[in-house]
């Protein structure tokens, strides 16, 4: 073609601009990961609390990746948290705007449980014992009952335990509303 220049063609350039990506993603990433994955630690390694929806924007991760990252390393849904889960007193992302439910639809996270909710009438200490069995950090106490709050009762983040705290937690523990249903029957 008369005027042609391959060498100002968007596809060539894109392939020119990758190529530096590639080789850093040969000479440093571990056997075993996509490019994505690589992408997202790398974004991790980056800055320290980023949240997920820079994680999201600076990789370009979609629904159909996370699905497919989940699936190859067997991680199951109860295992999908937020920071905020892991490290109360330090972390507060996702945060209660986070879209929990729509991962659980997904089968990406637990489902908030609606359902059969009963009080088991803890003390504090009891939930804050199976709060610890459901995998919380509870050395700072009222920051862990937010977080829970945060993630499984958005619409009251209080640091109080209290009969609808307690009746949530003691659903996940025996495997929410699905479990329940069952028990029902």
């Amino acid at each position: 073609m008369p005027g042609y220049r391959l060498d100002r063609s968007p596809a060539y350039l894109l392939h020119q601009v990758a190529l530096p990506h590639d080789a850093i993603f040969e000479r440093w990433a571990v056997r075993g990961l996509t490019m994505r994955q690589f992408a997202v630690l790398t974004t991790l390694g980056e800055r320290d609390g980023v949240n997920q929806m820079t994680i999201t924007q600076r990789t370009g991760i979609d629904r159909s990746t996370m699905t497919e990252i989940v699936g190859r390393h067997g991680i199951t849904r109860g295992n999908i948290v937020g920071h905020s889960d892991i490290a109360p007193a330090r972390k507060i992302d996702p945060g209660e705007l986070f879209d929990w439910d729509r991962l659980a639809q997904l089968r990406l996270a637990l489902p908030k449980p609606y359902k059969y909710l009963t009080d088991p009438k803890w003390t504090d200490g009891g939930f804050l014992l199976a709060l610890e069995r459901f995998g919380y950090d509870i050395v700072d106490t009222a920051a862990a009952v937010r977080a829970f709050q945060r993630r499984y009762r958005p619409d009251q983040i209080d640091g109080v335990i209290d009969g609808h705290c307690r009746a949530i937690l003691l659903s996940l523990l025996t495997g929410g509303d699905k479990a329940a249903a069952q028990r029902q029957n």
